[in-house]
């Protein structure tokens, strides 16, 4: 039986209940801390489990009686680099929901802390391990379909499946819903783009009065020539739309929705399919714990790098501000200098 490492999860908003359902899913962790400001509330699930519960992150570490191995942060963004900065130099393993940091600055320094103390740090980018994309992946890096020439991503959200009130704090649709299919698009492709153009528009108007948009368009160019298009909107009524395709010299990959059931209904009006997952948590349940299975992992040694390098999550950095930067200016920007 492989010995259990201890985890300490940080944040119990929605994607911290769905990163614990997947910790206590995995046969190598014990599960030892929750932490969230509202404590009555976490102290409550924590007793459930019989574990320990914590307001901040510096009264989980001052505890001295609780053992963490490692910590899973899914805080909001603004205490990111706190709470990664007192994890490492406590000497813990981190994994921490995107972005690290809205600074590229402060990307670089955590990375640098991390290998100065030996420890991995672990940016949360979790479509790298749904199997559907992973595929595509393959079959593009195999060569079978030929030279790459074009990608497009597609994510499209339920109206409003978030609050307004968290739209205010997500740091705009770019960096809270966009980053995934820059991540994407960088990892398919192997390469940074050259050139970014976004332009965007809210429908919404209690979403235009935060600023910010719900329909995203952005186009990419990479130094290979390949174009790639990103396709984002916070308005699908017919569920959580999530497609990614690329073309290639021999033929074309793709990936489509998974549906709630594979059931066909044929009448004679018609055939009727399921429609899309819901939401994320229902379309990538499986990704996020292979994502906390490769955590896991780094922890207990049998991992010796991340999936996302330091490079990665610098660039995607990179890149984001480049995004902002070109929708807010209404022209493409060009990357060199700031990518590594």
């Amino acid at each position: 039986m492989s010995k259990k490492v201890s985890i300490a999860l940080c944040g119990f908003g929605r994607i911290g209940q769905v990163h614990l359902e997947s910790l206590l899913h995995h046969p190598d962790v014990a599960v030892t801390a929750i932490v969230d400001v509202d404590f009555e509330r976490v102290k409550a699930k924590a007793d459930s489990l019989g574990v320990a519960a914590f307001k901040t992150m510096g009264e989980l570490l001052g505890d001295g009686k609780v053992k963490v191995d490692g910590v899973l942060i899914c805080t909001p963004t603004s205490t990111h680099v706190d709470y990664i900065r007192q994890a490492l130099l406590a000497g813990k393993q981190v994994m921490c929901e995107k972005p690290i940091s809205n600074s590229i600055q402060e990307v670089d320094e955590l990375y640098t802390l991390a290998k100065e103390k030996g420890l991995h740090l672990l940016c949360g980018f979790h479509r790298r391990y749904d199997p559907n994309f992973a595929k595509l992946k393959d079959v593009v890096s195999s060569g079978t379909v030929g030279k790459l020439l074009k990608v497009r991503s597609i994510s499209r959200d339920n109206p409003l499946h978030v609050s307004v009130e968290y739209l205010k704090v997500s740091g705009g649709i770019i960096a809270d819903t966009a980053s995934h299919d820059i991540d994407m698009v960088r990892h398919i492709t192997g390469e940074d783009p050259v050139t970014v153009y976004a332009t965007g528009s809210a429908s919404n108007p209690a979403i235009a009065a935060i600023p910010d948009h719900d329909q995203l368009d952005m186009i990419f160019t990479f130094p290979s020539g390949v174009i790639a298009a990103i396709d984002i909107s916070r308005t699908a009524a017919y569920g959580y739309d999530q497609r990614l395709e690329i073309l290639a010299e021999k033929g074309s990959v793709v990936v489509d929705n998974q549906k709630q059931t594979t059931v066909v209904v044929g009448l004679i009006d018609g055939f009727k399919s399921e429609p899309p997952c819901f939401s994320f948590p229902e379309r990538y349940k499986e990704a996020y714990r292979t994502e906390v299975g490769h955590f896991v992992d780094l922890v207990k040694g049998t991992a010796k790098e991340a999936r996302l390098s330091h490079k990665d999550v610098h660039n995607i950095t990179a890149i984001l501000k480049a995004c902002q930067q070109s929708l807010k200016e209404g022209v493409p920007v060009k990357l060199s200098k700031e990518l590594i």
